[in-house]
């Protein structure tokens, strides 16, 4: 390779790395591995709407590579007063438990060691034998019940276009999501 050949190529490299639209995207191509539905077409998932139904998404995109629904539960938090549970879920001030519940109200899952019971003392009781055992929390947290279409995804650990329709309990979308995920 000449001299000039390889200033030309380091050059070009430097422009375009210098241009952070255009380093992102070529950070995004070299490292994807998204994979979409049969006969994906950008296109027409940038048509979807809030409001339209299940039905019409699924006319106009075919099927999801997952549909994905969870019914929502509850976090019931104990600890001392000082305890503070942040609108993202991040604890501070001091030591705690939490026990989740299915909307069932059955507790499926617990961690942290301010309540002396064990896992398996815990899982599988009620709210209301929760309550009676151990008193009121200091903070519940809820998390309501939520559905979506995946048209994207990933088989491998990495980096993808995540392209998800959420939809409500009527089957109406209520939101696109469509941006990069980095791993």
């Amino acid at each position: 390779m000449t001299l000039r050949r390889m200033v030309t190529i380091v050059a070009m490299a430097v422009a375009l790395f210098s241009m952070p639209s255009c380093a992102r995207s070529v950070w995004e191509w070299l490292n994807d591995t998204t994979v979409y539905t049969t006969g994906y077409s950008e296109q027409r998932f940038q048509s979807i709407r809030p409001g339209m139904s299940e039905e019409e998404v699924i006319k106009l995109m075919g099927k999801p590579l997952e549909d994905k629904s969870d019914p929502g539960y509850v976090n019931w938090y104990y600890g001392p007063s000082t305890l503070n549970i942040a609108e993202n879920g991040a604890v501070t001030g001091g030591e705690f438990t939490y026990v989740r519940a299915s909307a069932n109200g059955k507790i499926d899952a617990t961690a942290g060691g301010y309540l002396k019971a064990t896992w398996d003392e815990l899982v599988g009781l009620d709210l209301t034998e929760m309550r009676r055992r151990f008193g009121e929390p200091v903070a519940t947290r809820p998390h309501r019940k939520w559905r979506y279409l995946a048209y994207s995804g990933t088989k491998v650990d990495g980096s993808y276009h995540i392209r998800r329709v959420w939809l409500d309990m009527a089957g109406q979308v209520t939101q696109i999501e469509a941006h990069w995920y980095q791993d």
